[in-house]
């Protein structure tokens, strides 16, 4: 089974790389060349920063309306439901509302099955691919700055 991505995920992919390539040019331009005057560096600094939040709060989004979508519990989650009892019963100890997040790590990690399922393989890879658009995003601040600093200092 090939692992297809959402529409929601290959958007977000589409458009974090058009960012981080956005914040190098706004970085070179704002510090480099003066491009904005008195405000230059706060704006080149301002704006990686400003676009994490966004796409945070994006993806818990996407992740929370794909969670409601079937009757608060989600297909994903009815999969591991029934198929799955121990794996589930450790990812929600106190019941359908409740969520252990270190069962999660481990669970996505392979630790609790055998990797022969493939739906159930699909389903771990879309809560990475989820997980790692936040990191992506959380980083991209990061790189950016670490970028700014260098073109301040040289």
């Amino acid at each position: 089974m090939r692992f297809k991505y959402s529409k929601f995920q290959k958007l977000a992919i589409k458009w974090l790389t058009f960012f981080l390539t956005l914040c190098f040019v706004n970085s070179i331009l704002a510090i480099k060349f003066d491009f904005l005057d008195d405000y230059s560096y706060s704006f080149a600094f301002i704006l990686p920063f400003a676009h994490t939040a966004l796409i945070i709060v994006s993806v818990m989004v996407y992740a929370g309306y794909r969670w409601a979508k079937d009757n608060f519990i989600g297909k994903n989650e009815q999969y591991i439901k029934c198929y799955y009892p121990v794996i589930w019963k450790k990812l929600r100890p106190g019941g359908d509302f409740s969520y252990n997040i270190y069962a999660a790590t481990r669970f996505l990690k392979g630790e609790y099955d055998d990797g022969t399922d493939d739906k159930l393989n699909h389903i771990k890879l879309n809560y990475k691919v989820n997980k790692n658009l936040i990191y992506w995003a959380f980083f991209l601040t990061v790189v950016v700055w670490l970028f700014n600093f260098l073109l301040v200092h040289t």
